[in-house]
C-alpha cells in the first residue's frame, strides 16, 4: 500500500499545456529545412544543454542552425519554429489542478528560456502553486542524478510522500528510482480518476 502523497508534482508540457512537436517540424520544412534535419530540433544534446541552462539561447540558436538544421535561419525564425509546438492550456487538467489545495501542488518542468516565455503567455503557474521548479534554473533535468532528492529537500518532504505526474515514462522511472510515486499521464479522464482514488 503506497502512502497518500503529501505533494503532487505536475509536469507542464503535454500535461497542463498541449504540445505537438510535429508542428515545429512542419514549420521548419516551410522554411526549407530538410525533414531529417528538422526532426533533430528537440533530440540533440545541445537542446538538453539548453534545457539545463548550461548554454544561452544565442549559443543554442547558433549550434542548432550550424550543426543540426544545417540551414541558414535567423534567430527569430528559429524561435518562431520552436514555439509552434506549444499550443494552449489543457483546460481539463487545469480544472483538476485547481480542485486541489494550492499547497498540495508543485510544478516541475524540463524547460528552457524560450519555453518559459511561451508558457507565461498562456498561464501564470504561480496562481496554481507556490513552487515552480524549472530545469534551466536548477541546471538539472528530471533524469539527472539527484534531481528528485533536491526537490524533496527543497520541499521538506520525504521522497516517498511525493507523487510525480508526467507524460514521459523515463521521468516516471527516474522518480520511482528515487523513491517517489509516479503516474504516467495519458488524458484528463484517467488523471481525474487517479487523483480521486490516490490523492483525495
Amino acid at each position: 500500500m503506497t502512502n497518500k502523497p503529501q505533494i503532487v508534482i505536475f509536469d507542464v508540457g503535454n500535461v497542463l499545456l498541449n504540445a505537438d512537436q510535429t508542428l515545429t517540424f512542419a514549420f521548419l520544412k516551410k522554411l526549407g529545412v530538410p525533414t531529417e534535419h528538422a526532426r533533430t530540433f528537440f533530440s540533440n544534446p545541445d537542446y538538453l544543454a539548453f534545457a539545463r541552462g548550461t548554454i544561452s539561447s544565442q549559443e543554442f540558436y547558433r549550434v542548432l542552425v550550424d550543426t543540426h538544421l544545417q540551414t541558414p535561419l535567423t534567430y527569430e525564425q528559429v524561435l518562431a519554429a520552436h514555439n509552434q509546438q506549444i499550443l494552449d492550456i489543457n483546460s481539463a487538467v487545469q480544472a483538476i489542478i485547481q480542485s486541489l489545495p494550492k499547497n498540495l501542488v508543485v510544478f516541475a518542468t524540463d524547460t528552457n528560456e524560450w519555453q518559459t516565455a511561451r508558457e507565461k503567455e498562456l498561464i501564470d503557474l504561480t496562481s496554481l502553486s507556490a513552487h515552480v521548479f524549472r530545469s534551466n534554473e536548477l541546471h538539472k533535468i528530471k533524469t539527472d542524478h539527484g534531481y528528485f532528492e533536491f526537490l524533496a529537500n527543497s520541499l521538506g518532504v520525504p521522497t516517498r510522500d511525493l507523487l510525480l505526474i508526467d507524460d514521459d515514462p523515463k521521468n516516471i522511472a527516474a522518480a520511482q528510482a528515487s523513491g517517489l510515486q509516479g503516474y504516467t499521464y495519458v488524458d484528463p479522464v484517467q488523471l481525474k480518476k487517479y487523483i480521486d482514488t490516490v490523492v483525495r
